[in-house]
């Protein structure tokens, strides 16, 4: 039975409290938690704290009748033939969160653990998971006071859940292995006394509740999916601005043309880019003869200003003319994505699961991140097809023969004709290259996504004395994701840049005709952080602030 409704309260700009439910937790909300961005606090609502006691004296009940209950009662995985006496079933819980303190390499960022956290807290609100309700207050307490285990990324294969990671949220609570505390990675004994906050014994399948999940790969897909949708969206922007300085033609992106092959996120790319090449005294909702009427007075520009050039092709190259089929197919899978995650954090997942409302055991394998993995799987996929749209973009406007433009949109300088040869120029100076290495650096990010574009779900390898023998590497697909969505901004800010000089030196061959108002904003945002290229300089600083700066624009997904 689902309690009562998420919600968030704002008065006065005093910090907002977005109730912890686990049944509507959104992956906006959870990215605004986990990042800090806004002040929020979760808070449990009552009638969670009411079904997770409800859970905990089924538990109980059952254990006093003599119950056979997994991983409370008996060992764990291949050892759940082994038969635990009542009187150590909380040392059981304590070797179980023991022994798998074996995390390795870089621990997950503030953001991605405060996401793990809460999709744990989530998870465990709804109450099937047959733990106290003071586990689930000490770790909203963690979350307010901002005392985070520090989690190694390797040693989950994504079945049983993320055991390993989740280990170390456990040992936390109970005042073990280390914590993230006022900025430095300190004893987790000495950031709860600091923080005044008292270790918790894990009792009966609290141990097992926390770890038995699949909260690890679904808070780090969960942000990676956010990030992307912010991508996604500024890449359509940037597509537009492509055409827009090469002299594209707008009526390709036509919500008219768009109607005749329904699939949303194809219409809905299409006629965001229309609109972004409205120019501003241009409806984006024009009927067709008043388009067809623009092209004549723009010289077959579709309602954009820039006059055709010599050649003008009747359709444009595929990198502009088919954008939005290529950036709509991922928005597709980027809402499907958004809704496997969505679910994934809204869901019960670990093992035993106790339901009061039936009483009913329920011994089964929710743990299995498999919709994770597939899910990430997809969303990787299309990253990387809308990388590549977006280099072949900047190749365009990058070549001079094809663009219009100065070569490698380098700016302009003198040159001299040499005595004698009309064929060679000379120069008092060396010439500017402009944003040639800015390209290769689009390639290589290209590259870098192209390789994490393969498949992880289909990868499965037992472990566990075959006891898992099929396990979903749930939390592997999510970390690439990660790493995809991270280079995806970079390539977002590069592809900007190259998209704001194009623009400027468009303007200033045309002199100084404006540009749509879509790309004035585009213009405004890059300036911000990088200035026009007036002569050749080092931009890595200036990439790397900007692409800092991609989750400013909003996510597709809301």
């Amino acid at each position: 039975m689902k309690p009562d409704t998420h919600s968030t309260h704002n008065i006065n700009n005093v910090t907002s409290t977005v109730v912890i439910n686990g049944y509507d937790l959104s992956l906006n909300l959870l990215d605004k938690l986990s990042r800090g961005k806004e002040e929020l606090r979760p808070v449990l609502s009552e009638s969670a704290l009411h079904a997770v006691a409800a859970s905990r004296s089924m538990l109980e009940r059952l254990l006093a009748e003599g119950a056979e209950i997994y991983g409370v009662t008996s060992g764990f995985g291949e050892n759940c033939e082994t038969t635990v006496a009542p009187q150590a079933a909380v040392e059981l819980q304590h070797k179980l969160v023991t022994y798998h303190g074996v995390g390795c390499g870089a621990p997950l960022s503030l953001e991605e653990t405060r996401a793990v956290v809460l999709t744990r807290l989530n998870t465990l609100a709804r109450g099937y998971s047959g733990v106290r309700p003071v586990l689930l207050e000490r770790m909203t307490k963690l979350l307010e006071l901002n005392v985070l285990p520090v989690i190694p990324e390797i040693g989950s294969v994504g079945a049983s859940g993320d055991l390993t990671p989740l280990s170390y949220l456990a040992a936390l609570i109970a005042g073990d292995r280390e914590a993230w505390w006022q900025g430095s990675r300190v004893p987790a004994a000495e950031a709860l006394s600091e923080a005044g906050i008292e270790p918790l014994e894990l009792r009966e399948k609290e141990g097992l509740a926390i770890m038995n999940g699949t909260a690890v790969m679904t808070g780090i897909a969960a942000l990676a999916v956010q990030s992307l949708g912010r991508c996604l969206g500024l890449a359509e922007r940037l597509a537009a601005g492509a055409v827009e300085v090469s002299g594209g033609d707008r009526r390709a992106f036509d919500p008219d043309a768009h109607s005749l092959k329904p699939h949303p996120g194809q219409q809905g790319s299409a006629a965001r880019m229309y609109r972004y090449l409205a120019v501003a005294d241009d409806s984006a909702d024009s009927s067709a003869t008043a388009d067809v009427s623009a092209m004549a007075r723009n010289g077959g520009s579709g309602g954009n200003s820039q006059p055709s050039a010599p050649g003008h092709r009747v359709q444009d190259v595929y990198s502009l003319r088919c954008a939005p089929q290529l950036i709509g197919a991922a928005v597709d899978t980027l809402v499907e994505t958004a809704r496997v995650i969505t679910v994934e954090l809204n869901s019960s997942n670990d093992n035993p699961l106790f339901d009061p409302h039936r009483n009913k055991v329920y011994n089964t394998g929710h743990f299995q991140g498999s919709h994770v993995a597939l899910a990430s799987d997809a969303l990787r996929n299309a990253a990387a097809v809308v990388a590549d749209l977006l280099d072949k973009q900047c190749l365009l406007l990058l070549d001079g023969a094809r663009s219009g433009l100065p070569p490698n949109l380098a700016p302009p300088q003198e040159f001299t004709a040499a005595p004698g040869s009309a064929a060679k120029v000379s120069q008092s100076t060396a010439p500017n290259h402009g944003l040639k290495a800015l390209g290769i650096t689009v390639s290589a990010l290209t590259a870098e996504i192209d390789s994490l574009s393969a498949p992880i779900a289909s990868r499965s390898r037992p472990t566990e004395s075959m006891n898992q023998d099929v396990v979903s590497l749930g939390q592997l697909s999510a970390r690439r994701l990660r790493e995809v969505a991270r280079l995806f901004e970079l390539l977002c800010a590069a592809a900007a840049i190259v998209v704001a000089q194009a623009a400027s030196l468009r303007s200033a061959k045309l002199m100084g005709a404006a540009p749509t108002p879509a790309l004035e904003e585009l213009l405004v945002w890059v300036r911000s952080s990088v200035p026009e290229l007036k002569d050749d300089r080092a931009l890595h600083n200036e990439l790397q602030a900007l692409a800092g700066r991609v989750a400013e624009w909003p996510s597709l997904i809301g």
